[in-house]
């Protein structure tokens, strides 16, 4: 699906949708899954699309990690931040904070903060989760790559690129998100059309590819 309005505008997939708004750069605080990482770097590797429940790690057998040289290439940035004493809240006003410095810095004049899990979405739940990971597709081999959420995670994804974002096992997590307009949402499903879209077009463009996949690959 594509998003606009949000800073940059990304795609989504129609496997396993993403039913919230995608953020540009968001900082969560999750429950620990069980995947490894190391203490302050992002772990990411490639996802395995065995069909079971998304929520798992879907780690490949062996593993195939992916390293931050390569989200780069494809336009994925990330941090780590600590968020010691900032579980409540990030105060806007503390310019000493990692996360006020690179709002400012790239122009994010609005967040919000989001609680997803049964108690937080109460009755709505089910109808809004299928499942905190975020899966970003590789180009040009159209492959998912999965970047697990941790304490302190800093993301920002392209505008264009195709990704998902599901919950783990825990069924909770809370975040911060950063946008540089009005945070709305509005996603459009994979098709000859988003592959068309501006976005998707420069995006490609952008990181030397220039084309997308046919549209209706498997876990399109």
């Amino acid at each position: 699906m594509i998003s606009h309005n949000l800073a940059p505008s990304p795609l989504h997939s129609t496997t396993f949708p993403p039913t919230l708004p995608s953020p540009s750069y968001s900082l969560a605080h999750h429950r620990k899954t069980k995947c490894p990482r190391s203490e302050n770097a992002m772990h990411a590797y490639y996802f395995d699309n065995l069909p079971t429940d998304q929520r798992l790690p879907h780690i490949t057998d062996p593993a195939r990690p992916v390293s931050p040289e390569t989200l780069a290439k494809l336009g994925v940035l990330s941090w780590h931040v600590p968020v010691d004493g900032h579980e409540s809240g990030v105060d806007e006003s503390d310019d000493e904070f990692e996360v006020n410095r690179v709002a400012k810095e790239r122009g994010y004049k609005n967040r919000d903060v989001i609680n997803v899990s049964r108690e937080g979405m109460g009755a709505v739940y089910e109808e809004k989760i299928r499942g905190g990971f975020f899966d970003v597709r590789e180009m040009p081999n159209d492959a998912w790559i999965r970047i697990v959420v941790a304490p302190g995670d800093l993301l920002v994804l392209p505008a264009g690129i195709y990704h998902r974002f599901t919950l783990d096992t825990k069924d909770q997590i809370r975040a911060l998100r950063l946008f540089k307009d009005e945070p709305k949402w509005i996603p459009h499903a994979r098709s000859g059309a988003t592959d068309a879209n501006m976005h998707r077009v420069g995006y490609l463009r952008d990181i030397g590819t220039g084309i997308s996949p046919a549209v209706g690959a498997v876990g399109a």
